[in-house]
């Protein structure tokens, strides 16, 4: 969500007086955000639930204001707090850590073999990426 009533006004003025307008504001809940934390992303998938603190806390046999220091990120939930926590919110871990990019890796690979051409100056084709285990 971008936050345009406040930037609007000033943009306006700051262009009459030929200064450069403000940046828009970016919220964690806008898919423009660079990376939203885990703390954001656990306070927003709460609030869309329509949980408490207490609620959450509650349901992870945890206290409230460990769930609070989570979301302030001063605090991480431990491996096993993170997979309940996934369950309660009803979503899959990954995107409860913020690793689900909704893309297949080949769409990845395609998108890096790409770039590391350009960067390169040559054609993907001629691209290798090898992945060792």
């Amino acid at each position: 969500m971008i936050e345009h009533s406040r930037n609007t006004a000033w943009s306006g003025a700051a262009e009459m007086r030929g200064l450069p307008s403000p940046r828009p504001i970016v919220t964690p809940m806008s898919p423009a955000a660079d990376k939203e934390s885990l703390g954001a992303r656990l306070r927003r998938l709460r609030v869309t639930r329509r949980l408490s603190q207490a609620d959450l806390a509650a349901a992870l046999d945890v206290s409230v204001p460990a769930v609070s220091g989570w979301e302030k990120d001063r605090s991480r939930p431990r491996h096993d707090r993170v997979e309940a926590l996934s369950h309660v919110l009803g979503v899959s871990t990954a995107e409860l850590l913020g690793t689900d990019t909704g893309r297949l890796p080949t769409d990845m690979l395609a998108e890096n073999r790409a770039q590391i051409a350009h960067v390169v100056g040559t054609t993907p084709d001629k691209v290798r990426i090898i992945i060792e285990f």
